[in-house]
């Protein structure tokens, strides 16, 4: 049942290798589930600029180009 939620698709790309050496890096600097959560929230809130706010025109969709141009959308 949760296994179609959990599934890789184009927007969520989490094979790509560099979002996977991404969120390596966030898990080896915590402890535990609750502190890579934290980890992650902070990554995006603070690294990754919302399209609207920064009036920024390029339009990502997947996880990757998000990841690679530092911003995107909701």
């Amino acid at each position: 049942m949760f296994e179609d939620y959990l599934a890789e698709t184009k927007y969520v790309d989490f094979a790509n290798p560099a979002v996977k050496k991404a969120a390596e890096a966030l898990k080896e600097k915590t402890n535990g589930e609750i502190e890579l959560i934290e980890a992650t929230y902070h990554f995006v809130r603070d690294e990754i600029r919302h399209s609207w706010d920064a009036q920024d025109r390029r339009v990502t969709v997947s996880a990757s180009e998000v990841l690679r141009e530092g911003v995107g959308i909701c």
